[in-house]
């Protein structure tokens, strides 16, 4: 017992040291992840294209209404703590054979979705013809962009673009073709245990 009591003094003694330290480099630090759901929309392809039928190179401007997002106290909460990275996605479905030069606007106000400043976030992407599941695209905002959203009580949200059959064939319709539009956040946020 005697030769261990030395170890023993020591390790207390370190301990003693550890526990008089503010900043200790290997206290456990790690990432929470919250990811927050925001507006869901349809665009009906047919609103877009006369008739039945898109022929090949037909092509039409599609856009949807702005939609406002309600920030909640409980996404308040989340956004005023140590937010290190916040990400911007958005999952879509679009079954048919056809192709689109797209971009998904987001801004604190409606206003803000036409105007072009460092806080306002655009998502550009080429659309394309998925599987039922969708595709997703992302982009991981500036810190301009993450002050937009810490400091909105609300968002608004329109996607504008085009859309057009890129192939030989021509593409029916029936009416009931859509392209759903998911869009989400993923807000991390830096976790310490001291």
């Amino acid at each position: 017992m005697k030769r261990y009591r030395p170890l023993l003094v020591a390790g207390a003694l370190s301990a003693l040291v550890l526990a008089g330290c503010e900043d200790i480099p290997f206290v456990p630090k790690w990432d929470a992840e919250w990811t927050l759901p925001l507006p869901t929309t349809t665009i009906r392809i047919g609103d877009f294209f006369p008739g039945a039928v898109i022929l090949p190179g037909v092509s039409a401007d599609v856009s949807f209404d702005p939609e406002k997002q309600t920030l909640d106290a409980a996404i308040g909460d989340v956004l005023e703590q140590n937010v290190t990275r916040i990400i911007l996605s958005l999952t879509y479905t679009s079954t048919l054979p056809l192709v689109g030069a797209d971009t998904l606007f987001v801004a604190p106000d409606r206003a803000g979705l036409l105007t072009e400043t460092p806080s306002r976030i655009s998502l550009p992407f080429s659309l394309a013809q998925t599987a039922a599941e969708g595709l997703e695209v992302a982009q991981t905002l500036t810190q301009a962009q993450r002050e937009t959203i810490q400091n909105a009580a609300e968002l608004w949200v329109q996607l504008r673009g085009s859309l057009r059959n890129p192939g030989a064939s021509p593409v029916v319709l029936t009416g009931a073709e859509t392209i759903s539009l998911k869009l989400a956040m993923t807000i991390t946020v830096g976790v310490s245990t001291r």
